[in-house]
Order: C-alpha cells, then structure tokens, then sequence
C-alpha cells in the first residue's frame, strides 16, 4: 500500500494516514484531527475528516460503511463567511500544540485594485478572519512543515505565491503574523511544491528553487523560458 496520497492509484482503498497526506500536500482540506492509523476509511470516515463533494457520483453511491478508494474523493471547500468580490485558490492546513491553522489564499478586487488575501480558521474552515492583505493577488498555499526561514528557526512555515513574484511567509506559528520574502522575479508565480529538501515555484516564464536545503528565505532563478501552472 502506497505511503502518500500522491502514490496512491486511482483504485486503491485510503487509510487515514493516506489521508493525511493529502491534507499535508495541499490536494485535500482538512475538517477534523484525523486518526494516526494504517486503518482503511469507510465513506462515512471521509466526510468527517476532510471536505468533500458529498453528491460526486463515484462516492454517493457507496454505502456507508465501505470502504472508499482515491478515485471516489472530490475535494471541495465552502467558504460562506467571507464577502469578497474574487476567489480563493489555494489551501493549507497545520495541526500545532495549540490547535489546528487552516489558511485560503486568494484575491479580493477592490474597484481601485486587486489585493492578495490569506484567512485563517482555527476549526477546520467554520469561520474564518482576514490575516493578510497585500497588493499583489495570490494563488496557491502550502504548508511546508520540513522547512524554515533563517530568521524564524521554530518556526514551520506556510508559504504563498502571486504576482509580480511576490512570495509571503508566516513569522509566527498561529500565522497571524507574515512577511515577504525577497523575489528573484517580478514574473507571476503561481504554484509551490517541495520535497524533502527543496523548495520549488512555478509561474510565467519562471521556476524558481530555494538556494539552500530546507531553506525558504532565498530563492533562485532555474529556468526563464518554462510557463507552468501546476508544480
């Protein structure tokens, strides 16, 4: 049985840990602390963890109690809390000591301009309150949990990207505290992907990496000629 969600085939049962990855990489959203298990989730499992499209074909005509596999999962997030006049395009979640961060990162259009937004929840997406507005429109989110800013050591970092390269980090664990980090770009970015050791973000005409192994304070250019909206 694959380990990550990424691994995982498209007919093959999820255990909670599976699950859990998919929260960690950003492919799922979380609404529960789910279980530290090899155990294989029911469908009922799935709708109590993580926020899914419910009336998705594949996953409405599963009992209950059978077991669901990757393909059955259709992520789905309802914000209706928020009024603003754009979209969120990005998620991420981080479990701390003192309870669970989700963040939504998007745009918000003014009339005068466009401003990049993140919000928080501290219950898994029932309510959420602005923590950042910036002038550059963001996109996608991600925790990143392996990696830290050399100036914030204890800190795990949640890093998002947007146009003009603007690239904003968390200086505090609970995230209600951000600061930009220095661009190699002023090209659009819009996704971020991460191994164990390397930090990668994609845009228009950029991919750029972290110049140091688990380091998210330095960023160079590694291709000028590549346009990609996914990483």
């Amino acid at each position: 049985m694959a380990s990550t969600w990424a691994a995982t085939a498209s007919n093959e049962t999820i255990s909670f840990n599976n699950l859990q990855n998919g929260v960690d990489t950003g492919v799922l959203s979380q609404k529960a602390a789910i279980p530290v298990s090899n155990e294989q989730i029911t469908k009922t499992d799935a709708n109590i963890y993580v926020n899914i499209d419910t009336s998705f074909a594949p996953y409405a005509a599963k009992a209950s109690n059978q077991l669901v596999v990757k393909s059955n999962f259709k992520s789905v997030v309802l914000v209706s809390n928020i009024a603003i006049n754009g979209g969120f395009y990005g998620i991420a979640n981080n479990q701390t000591t003192s309870g669970p961060v989700q963040l939504i990162s998007g745009l918000n259009d003014t009339g005068s301009g466009t401003d990049g937004i993140i919000y928080r929840s501290t219950n898994y997406g029932d309510t959420y309150t602005s923590i950042l507005t910036i002038s550059d429109p963001l996109n996608r989110i991600k925790f990143m949990p392996a990696f830290r800013h050399a100036s914030y050591l204890t800190v795990p970092p949640f890093v998002s990207v947007g146009d003009n390269g603007r690239i904003v980090t968390n200086s505090v664990t609970d995230a209600t505290s951000w600061i930009t980090i220095s661009s190699p770009t002023t090209q659009d970015l819009y996704d971020i992907a991460f191994n164990s050791t390397v930090g990668i973000i994609v845009g228009n005409q950029r991919i750029i990496k972290t110049n140091t192994n688990n380091r998210i304070n330095a960023w160079s250019i590694v291709n000028s000629v590549a346009s990609l909206w996914r990483a």
